[in-house]
């Protein structure tokens, strides 16, 4: 009698459970509802191409089931926003249903038709969600851009990917943002140039391919500079090193001319060989591995800004090179860096591993700032002195042994930090840990220019006067007073 008894109890207990947890909210299920986001925002999204997917999620907070009568885009059919929610992909989607204190993913993404105007717009919807006569929403915003695409229409042995102007004299304008899928390829003895303002986008793997005897000429100005860099324009993108190729130019002696040109997040800023490049006013920043590199190449670069990258900033085999007034400065935070940010050299390994020797010869620095993290900034890979001709004046270069007058003049090793109103600060740079490269009040290169170099170079990579006052600073930025 009594284990009948148990029995019934238990059966009535389980019974009851089991109505409770079966039990579903839907008058006011929005009332439990929990949104992780309450705007999906998108950074710039090129017009036609679709989005990153972004996700958030909705939290059940009740202890019973709750009942979503529908969750729809205000938009509908005609909405520039996809979105699947719990696996469902739908613009409307009804009677969906979240276990208690349960959740669920909604996954966005957005594409957005081109409207032929060349600012940016601003494409809105909502995702809204539904239940009896309650109702609450989550914020779509995109901006996007419509952008001049160009594809791969062109194929080389190793390379399927290849978009190769159709006139051999072609002019990118700043009309739109061009967008490169594949590599974009200067044939020989073309010549291709980028107006002032124009914004080149490169997809993964994609290069400017300058071949050989072709032309570069890149126009920028200090109030419209080109700029070349990836596809993704998503904020926490801004600093990814990697996201394109770079920049490859073969041999020439047609010459290639840059200037005023922004160039980052790439494996490789500029990759020169057996070629003249002449570069001014330039900006190269945040490559997985090298800055710029010359195999047996002449450069004449001034007001040159190299920061941050996973290897070298400037890497030269061999070659004629003059640069005055640049920054070269080494602060790569994203892994370790064991190379200098400056590396020399006159010998190299031909495709039979066998040594060549390629002569450094008559290369300056003048009123340069060599710096980074590393105690030597400078490394000499030198196989033959007689093919070694380097020389630096008034420049600040992180190196230990600075005190060979045969290959530097008036040059001094960075100090230690300065201490300023009783905190430390780099000698020489404004915010290096931000991207602040500018010199400040106290920096030690303030007025430390040699002045004929200064002459050659008057105005700095900011357009500031280097000659209104005593002497230039170092570097490709002046201190403005």
């Amino acid at each position: 009698m009594r284990l009948n008894v148990f029995a019934l109890i238990l059966f009535i207990v389980i019974g009851f459970s089991s109505c409770k947890k079966d039990t579903i909210i839907s008058d006011k299920a929005i009332d439990y509802l929990v949104f992780s986001v309450d705007t999906v925002l998108f950074d710039t999204v090129f017009t036609t191409r679709g989005t990153v997917t972004k996700n958030f999620k909705i939290y059940n907070t009740s202890n019973q089931s709750i009942s979503i009568s529908n969750i729809r885009l205000s938009n509908g059919e005609n909405s520039n926003y996809n979105i699947n929610v719990d696996g469902i992909a739908s613009s409307n989607i009804s009677d969906l249903q979240i276990a208690e204190n349960d959740s669920m993913y909604v996954f966005v993404e957005a594409t957005i038709d081109p409207n032929g105007i060349n600012q940016p717009l601003i494409v809105s919807d909502s995702i809204i969600f539904e239940s009896g006569t309650q109702q609450t929403y989550v914020a779509l915003v995109a901006y996007g851009q419509d952008a001049i695409y160009h594809l791969p229409n062109y194929s080389l042995p190793g390379h399927s990917k290849i978009h190769r102007f159709e006139n051999c004299n072609s002019v990118l304008t700043n009309e739109k943002p061009h967008v490169f899928y594949g590599h974009a390829y200067v044939d020989s003895l073309c010549q291709l140039t980028i107006e002032e303002g124009a914004v080149l986008h490169f997809s993964s793997a994609s290069l400017l391919w300058v071949s050989k005897n072709a032309s570069l000429n890149i126009n920028g100005t200090l109030s419209n500079p080109v700029k070349l860099g990836g596809t993704r324009l998503d904020y926490s993108f801004q600093n990814i090193p990697g996201q394109w190729e770079g920049i490859l130019i073969e041999e020439n002696n047609t010459g290639i001319h840059i200037d005023y040109a922004i160039i980052k997040n790439a494996n490789n800023g500029i990759n020169v060989k057996s070629a003249s490049l002449e570069i001014n006013n330039t900006k190269i920043q945040n490559m997985l591995n090298a800055g710029l590199t010359g195999t047996n190449s002449s450069y004449l670069a001034t007001n040159l800004l190299i920061t941050n990258c996973g290897e070298s900033l400037l890497k030269l085999i061999g070659g004629n090179h003059d640069f005055n007034h640049c920054t070269f400065a080494n602060f790569w935070q994203t892994d370790i860096r064991t190379s200098s940010a400056v590396q020399l050299s006159n010998q190299t390994v031909n495709n039979n591993f066998e040594s060549i020797y390629l002569p450094l010869s008559n290369i300056s620095f003048g009123n340069c700032i060599i710096s980074g993290s590393l105690d030597e900034e400078l490394a000499f890979n030198i196989s033959n002195s007689e093919l070694f001709e380097v020389s630096f004046k008034n420049c600040i270069i992180n190196r230990e042994d600075v005190s060979n007058t045969s290959y530097f003049e008036n040059t001094i090793s960075t100090p230690d930090d300065l201490t300023i109103e009783g905190i430390l600060h780099h000698p020489i740079f404004t915010d290096y840990l931000n991207g602040d490269f500018s010199p400040f009040k106290q920096s030690i290169v303030n007025n430390a220019g040699d002045v004929t170099i200064g002459n050659l170079v008057p105005l700095d990579i900011n357009g500031n006067s280097r000659t209104s006052d005593s002497a230039p600073d170092i570097g490709a930025m002046e201190f403005n007073f």
